[in-house]
């Protein structure tokens, strides 16, 4: 069925409509690394002027602010802490949309938030800080020259949980101002170095600079409104769901709580303080509260088109036009602003932007829109020169800070003719009109000979890492090696006996699996490290608050943050690939995974998910059993369940060991082979397939993107010898797999991924896969890492 975008004008969607073949689904020709893309292989056509379009300018940033003059940007950079200069703020030249300085936060971390006020001789500005764990407000001024130096760090007080029954340090995130009193909204707290769930706004008094009342409000609270007459302070609570209504006439108190929709993040009131807006971003959806009455008046449904999941969009910054009459909503996920007209809250148009616009702001002078694109204008190729001469450290996180460079558009406010223009551009992006083609006829009858489906997910490989040694036939270009030396592994580079290019010495394997069934170059993994990476290959989709979190996290460089992948506050309100399978009936089990994000609450609570692991590998997953015990285990197991025909529809296996160099990639290439030697020997092999791709790039060396991979599809309805240069990501693989059980889409980003149709052939080639022998020992490689 056609997608339509759903406007309230007919004739937007006619001026949107562009007429044209959805993408071919085979291809012969190289990879281009020219155009630019983004997450679930949706093109990126920014409108406006991109600052920071050197990939290397603005490190990764999530938050922005105009100064009241609109002649200054500001923007705020929370990437990785060891860098030494990402966390920071940006200040750009509004009119000249140039960079003119940086001003340092360290030895402070930051995250989302930021306030600008006047003062007599430039402006105030306010960021949350973090250091060991203790929460502060940054006080930075700006002198007229647009020169800042750092003030002073307002200490926030500790406060007494009640539900906890402990004493809590409070961090902070959204902060806004109102005359001389700042609150903060204090998204999470600490006790003993343990990170609970944030539930207190802060009140400063600024006159003071100290901190005179803390409030409690819902859990993990966010952004905070100012109602213009000062009398009100509106708070999202993003795991509450709900928005706390505070009253700052005399001591504060919250006098209501409004339910809203799943995911309350960014929140703005309207000029005349009658309406507050709130953006849901894990609903698609802007709830509207009438302030007279506390209540959700209306919700604005952000869908891209008629049907669509309700998660996919990530609505995460609002902002009005000077005259009122637009609401600008960035839409993360999407790549691009919604356009909602106040008088009827509607939306009527869409702009298109760079790569996850995590922010945006108006210039109150001239009415120019900017957005803060968090993975700006994507990665581009990243073959450094350091590696060749031996000199760069591949487990040297210091050099990380290259990995997530941000833009800033400046976008002129469009008549309506152009939004009209860009709403069809946007479409075009996201594969909403045209859409991609339907199952070819000698595709679904491949599929409907496969009754099972193996899903191995492995660690941390672009795809020149991996088979670079292919050469330019196969999108390949080699990478000097030891690519992973010296450093921490300089004493022992003569042990490894590395030679030539790559590690394809060491794989040969995959290699062999590569050659025999069917290859694709130009996978894109679409993240940067493991705690996106695994539930993105199995949720099909990352919220908000995980990608704005995991490069603090400690376990990525950071300094405060715990392992918040594991939280409920990071996972998603649609279902995963379990829980769909589990729905349908299918039976499935899970060999190794054992994040939260992708174990359903409804699965957990009835003990249904069927755990079929060594003990204690879930605990222990990276140290304690190599590779090739856990394929042991596994191929033990399949035996039993050939001998009494229960192997499961789907199994997911995860396999770690490639991490390392070049023994461990020896061992997980072995185990790999191993897995596919048994399902290829069985009686299931004629009804089976069996998809294998990398979690993260992570490093990211690779001459056409630093995020692209590979993907290797293997049985006997794959086309054999086969090397696809298909756009594919995480959500190609769980499309197909959606298509193959007939399960329905999770969010929008799988409804409207691009299936593996080329990868398939109807008629079937039963030849088994034999395992080569494991040629290097795990005793040479490292035993600890992450």
């Amino acid at each position: 069925m056609k997608r339509l975008l759903l406007f309230n004008i007919a004739s937007f969607i006619m001026a949107a409509a562009i007429s044209g073949c959805g993408r071919g689904i085979t291809s012969t020709a190289a990879v281009s690394p020219n155009i630019l893309w983004a997450a679930n292989g949706y093109e990126l056509t920014p409108a406006g002027v991109q600052i920071g379009a050197d990939r290397k300018s603005i490190a990764q940033a999530g938050t922005m602010a105009i100064t009241p003059d609109g002649k200054t940007v500001l923007v705020l950079s929370t990437g990785w802490v060891k860098t030494g200069g990402s966390h920071g703020i940006t200040v750009i030249d509004a009119m000249a949309d140039t960079i003119t300085s940086y001003l340092s936060l360290s030895p402070y971390e930051s995250f989302y938030g930021m306030a600008v006020t006047s003062t007599f001789s430039g402006f105030n500005i306010f960021v949350p800080g973090i250091q060991n764990q203790k929460g502060y407000v940054l006080d930075i001024s700006m002198n007229a020259g647009r020169k800042m130096s750092f003030q002073k760090a307002i200490p926030l007080s500790s406060y007494y949980s009640a539900t906890l029954a402990k004493t809590l340090m409070p961090t902070p995130a959204g902060i806004a101002i109102s005359g001389n009193t700042l609150l903060t909204a204090n998204n999470v707290g600490y006790n003993s170095g343990t990170q609970y769930p944030g539930e207190t706004v802060s009140i400063i008094d600024l006159s003071t600079m100290s901190q005179t009342y803390t409030v409690t409000v819902g859990q993990y609270p966010w952004a905070i409104a100012v109602t213009p007459d000062g009398k009100n302070a509106y708070v999202t609570n993003r795991g509450s769901g709900t928005v706390s209504v505070i009253s700052l006439a005399g001591a504060p108190t919250v006098t209501a709580t409004i339910p809203v929709q799943t995911g309350p993040a960014a929140i703005a009131s309207s000029a005349d303080g009658t309406k507050i807006y709130v953006a849901n971003t894990l609903s698609d959806s802007v709830s509207v509260i009438n302030t007279k009455t506390n209540i959700v008046a209306d919700t604005i449904t952000l869908a891209a088109y008629a049907g669509a999941p309700t998660v996919g969009g990530s609505p995460d910054g609002l902002a009005f036009s000077n005259d009122g009459k637009w609401l600008y909503v960035a839409l993360a996920a999407d790549n691009s602003i919604a356009v909602i007209d106040t008088a009827s809250n509607q939306v009527i148009g869409r702009i298109p932007t760079a790569w996850y616009p995590a922010d945006i702001a108006v210039d109150p002078v001239n009415d120019h829109i900017f957005a803060v694109n968090t993975e700006g204008i994507g990665h581009g190729p990243w073959m450094p020169a350091l590696i060749a001469s031996n000199t760069w450290d591949i487990l040297d996180f210091a050099h990380y800070d290259w990995y997530v460079h941000s833009s800033v558009s400046d976008i002129t406010k469009p008549a309506v003719s152009q939004l009209s223009i860009y709403t069809a551009q946007v479409l075009k992006n996201d594969f909403v009109n045209p859409e991609h083609a339907p199952v070819p006829a000698n595709v679904k009858a491949a599929w409907s000979n496969i009754t099972h489906v193996v899903y191995i997910l492995r660690e941390n490989k672009t795809y020149d890492m991996e088979f670079g040694d292919l050469g330019p036939s196969a999108n390949g270009e080699p990478i000097p090696c030891p690519y992973y030396a010296p450093g921490s592994l300089s004493a022992r580079t003569p042990e490894l006996g590395c030679s030539g290019s790559g590690i394809g010495f060491t794989t040969p394997n995959t290699h062999a699996m590569a050659r025999q069934f069917a290859l694709d170059t130009n996978f894109y993994l679409d993240v940067e490290t493991s705690i996106q990476g695994h539930p993105l290959a199995i949720d099909g989709f990352l919220s908000d608050y995980l990608q704005r979190i995991w490069s603090i996290n400690t376990d990525y460089g950071g300094a405060n943050r715990a392992d918040d992948s594991t939280d409920p506050i990071a996972t998603l309100p649609s279902n995963s690939l379990f829980q769909e399978l589990y729905n349908a009936g299918i039976t499935f089990s899970d060999f190794g995974e054992s994040l939260i994000t992708l174990r359903p609450i409804s699965i957990q609570n009835n003990n249904l998910l069927p755990e079929t692991v060594m003990p204690g590998y879930n605990a222990t997953w990276a140290n304690l059993f190599s590779d090739t015990q856990r394929a042991a285990y596994f191929v033990s197991t399949f035996n039993s369940m050939v001998q009494t025909n229960s192997f499961p529809q789907f199994v997911y296996l995860t396999l770690g060991d490639d991490h390392y160099p070049p023994g461990d990639y020896s061992d997980n290439d072995y185990a790999t082979a191993m897995i596919v030697d048994a399902i290829s020997h069985s009686p299931y092999w004629k009804n089976t397939v069996i998809f294998i791709d990398e979690d993260d790039p992570q490093v990211g060396i690779d001459h056409i993107d630093q995020k692209r991979s590979f993907a290797i599809v293997i049985s006997p309805y794959v086309k054999h010898g086969y090397i696809s240069n298909e756009h594919y990501t995480f959500t190609s693989i769980l499309k197909t797999i959606e298509l193959i059980f007939n399960l329905p889409p999770m969010t929008q980003y799988d409804d409207t991924a691009l299936p593996m149709y080329d990868m398939f052939q109807s008629t079937p080639d039963l030849t088994p896969f034999t395992a080569l022998p494991e040629t290097w020992s795990t005793i040479l490689s490292p035993t600890t890492g992450g």
